[in-house]
C-alpha cells in the first residue's frame, strides 16, 4: 500500500482531484451553484404567502366556507403540507385541515421555520388591524442528520466528483507518462554502442515497461511501430514456437522475479507483413544504487532463418522416412505376392518348399516332430464343370480360410496344385497332427457354397515314420492321400496305416 501511495501518477491524480474539489467549494460559497433545499424553502414562502392574500379577502366578506374548502384543496394537492389552520387572534380557530395538534409546534415570536410557518393576516381600512395568523405545518425536508447532509447537492458532487476524477486523472496521466522519451537522458555514446551491436536489445522497467530499444531491435522485430517505449514487453503477442499458444515463461519476467540471469527460451512473433519471426531471447536483472531490482535487460537473436532451415531439413527426414516406409510397404507386398497364392493367401508351391527342407533339418537335427499333411478336395473338377471357375474360387477361399483359422501360428500351409493342399506341423506327431486333419475335415464338412456340398480327403504322415528327406516325407503323405480318395473320400489316411504293398512301392519309388 505504501508503495502504491508513493507511485508519481497516483500521487498527482489524487492531487488533481483535490484541486477539482476545491474549485467546486469555492463556487459554491459565492453562490454560483444552486441549492435546492434552499428553493423548497422559498416555494413553501410563496405559497403561505399567497393563500395569506387569498384569506385576508375572503375574512372581509367573512367567507370562511371557501377559506375551509381552499385549505382543503392546498393539502390535497400539496403532499408537503401537513395541516393548516386559521387562528383569530384571541386564539379561536375557524378553520382546519388535517392533524394539526399533532403537526404544530408553536415558537414564540418565530414566524417561519422549515416545518412551521406562521402568517399573519391584517385587517382594516390600511390594512394595520392585525386579525390573526395561518399556521402551516410541512413534513420534514430530512428524517435525519445523514440524510440532510446527503441531500446537499454539493456533497453529492463531491462524491461522485473525486473518485471520477482521480480515474480519469490516473489513466490520462498514466498514458502520458508512458510515452515521454526516457532516453533523452541517454548518452548519445551509449546509444550508438547499443545500436551498433547485432542482438536486438530492450531496457525495461520493473513493470516490464519499455524505456529503450535498439536499432536492432526495432529493425529485427519489425511490427511496423514507430515506437516501442512506453509499451510492456509482454503485451507484443510472443508465443510459444512449440505450442503456438500465448508464451508465459518470459526471460525478462523471470529475471525481475528470480533476480538472476535466465537462460536462453525461443519465442516467435509475427512482423507487419505477418510473417513469423524467432528469437533466442535472454534476461538479466538491473539493480539501482541501493541493490534493488529496477528494471531488466533483454536480448533478442534473430534465429528466423536458422527454424526456416531446421523447418525444411525436417520436412527432408519426414519425407525421407516416409519413403522408406513406403519401400519397406512395398518390399513386404513384394514379399507377399513372392510367396503368397493371390487366390487362397497361401504359400505357394516355391516358398513352402523352401520353409519345408529348414523346418526339416532343423528337426532331424535336434530330435523334433514333424508332421506333414497332403489334402485334396474331393470332386472339385465336378464343381467347376457345374457351377463354373468362380464358384470353384470360392470353394478354394473357403477351405484355405478354414485350414489357416485351425493352425496354429508355426504352422505352414501351401496351395500345393490346383485344388490340394500341404500343411507342414512342427513340433507336432502323428496323432496329434491326425486331431487337427480331422478337426479341419470335419469343419469343411459343414460349409457349403452355392449348396454345393464341400469335403476334403487327407493323407498324413511324420518323421517318426524313418522319411530320410522333405520328398520322401512328401512322397508318404502324398500316398495316404491316395489311398484316401480310393478308399471312399472324406477321410484322413496316416501312412503306416497303408496297405503293405503300398508302403513298399514308396519305398521303391524313393
Amino acid at each position: 500500500m505504501k508503495r502504491l501511495l508513493m507511485n508519481p501518477i497516483v500521487r498527482l491524480s489524487f492531487g488533481l482531484s483535490l484541486f477539482i474539489m476545491t474549485l467546486l467549494l469555492g463556487l459554491e460559497m459565492l453562490g454560483v451553484l444552486p441549492d435546492p433545499q434552499q428553493e423548497i424553502i422559498d416555494a413553501r414562502k410563496k405559497t403561505c404567502e399567497s393563500l395569506a392574500i387569498y384569506a385576508a379577502l375572503a375574512i372581509q366578506n367573512k367567507d370562511f366556507d371557501a377559506i375551509q374548502t381552499t385549505i382543503d384543496l392546498l393539502k390535497e394537492r400539496n403532499q408537503d403540507i401537513l395541516s393548516v389552520a386559521l387562528r383569530r387572534e384571541d386564539g379561536a380557530v375557524l378553520a382546519i385541515t388535517g392533524d394539526h395538534a399533532s403537526h404544530w409546534r408553536d415558537t414564540e415570536g418565530e414566524v417561519f421555520s422549515e416545518q412551521n410557518v406562521k402568517v399573519p393576516l391584517f385587517t382594516g381600512r390600511k390594512g394595520n388591524a392585525r386579525w390573526g395568523r395561518f399556521e402551516v405545518s410541512f413534513a420534514a425536508m430530512h428524517p435525519d442528520l445523514l440524510h440532510s447532509i446527503w441531500a446537499r447537492p454539493m456533497i453529492k458532487l463531491l462524491a461522485l466528483t473525486l473518485p471520477l476524477a482521480f480515474i480519469g486523472f490516473f489513466f490520462i496521466m498514466r498514458k502520458t507518462l508512458r510515452h515521454l522519451d526516457p532516453t533523452a537522458v541517454i548518452p548519445e555514446r551509449v546509444k550508438h554502442t547499443l545500436d551498433s551491436l547485432v542482438e536486438g536489445i530492450i531496457l525495461m522497467d520493473r513493470n516490464e515497461r519499455i524505456v529503450l530499444t535498439n536499432k536492432a531491435f526495432e529493425e529485427n522485430f519489425g511490427d511496423g511501430r514507430s515506437s516501442y517505449i512506453g509499451l510492456k514487453a509482454s503485451e507484443l503477442k510472443w508465443q510459444s514456437p512449440q505450442t503456438r499458444t500465448q508464451a508465459k515463461e518470459l526471460p525478462w519476467r523471470q529475471a525481475i522475479q528470480a533476480g538472476d540471469t535466465q537462460e536462453a527460451v525461443a519465442l516467435c512473433t509475427k512482423d507487419s507483413g505477418g510473417k513469423k519471426r524467432t528469437f533466442m531471447v535472454r534476461g538479466a536483472p538491473i539493480t539501482d544504487m541501493k541493490g534493488k531490482i529496477s528494471g531488466a535487460l533483454a536480448t533478442f537473436d534473430d534465429v528466423t532463418q536458422v527454424e526456416v532451415q531446421n523447418a525444411k531439413l525436417q520436412e527432408m527426414l519426414v519425407a525421407l522416412e516416409n519413403s522408406r516406409d513406403e519401400v519397406r510397404r512395398q518390399n513386404k507386398t513384394l514379399q507377399r505376392m513372392a510367396t503368397q497364392d493371390s487366390l487362397t493367401q497361401c504359400l505357394n508351391r516355391s516358398a513352402f518348399n523352401e520353409r519345408f527342407e529348414d523346418e526339416f533339418n532343423r528337426a532331424k537335427r535336434y530330435g523334433r516332430e514333424l508332421s506333414c499333411i497332403m489334402m485334396d478336395i474331393d470332386h472339385f473338377k465336378m464343381v467347376n464343370d457345374s457351377h463354373g471357375h468362380i464358384t470353384g474360387d470360392k470353394v478354394l477361399q473357403k477351405v484355405s480360410s478354414i485350414i489357416r483359422n485351425a493352425l496354429r501360428g508355426s504352422d505352414l500351409v501351401c496351395r500345393y496344385g490346383g485344388e490340394e493342399f500341404n500343411l507342414l506341423l512342427p513340433e507336432t506327431n502323428a496323432l496329434d497332427a491326425l486331431k487337427t486333419a480331422e478337426r479341419i475335415r470335419h469343419a469343411v464338412s459343414k460349409e457349403a457354397i452355392l449348396e454345393v456340398p464341400i469335403t476334403v480327403s487327407m493323407g498324413l504322415s511324420a518323421l517318426e515314420f524313418k522319411a530320410g528327406s522333405p520328398s520322401e516325407l512328401l512322397k508318404q503323405s502324398d500316398k495316404a492321400l491316395y489311398h484316401a480318395k480310393n478308399s471312399g473320400r472324406n477321410k484322413t489316411v496316416i501312412y503306416n496305416e497303408l496297405p503293405i504293398d503300398h508302403k513298399i512301392e514308396s519305398l521303391l519309388s524313393a
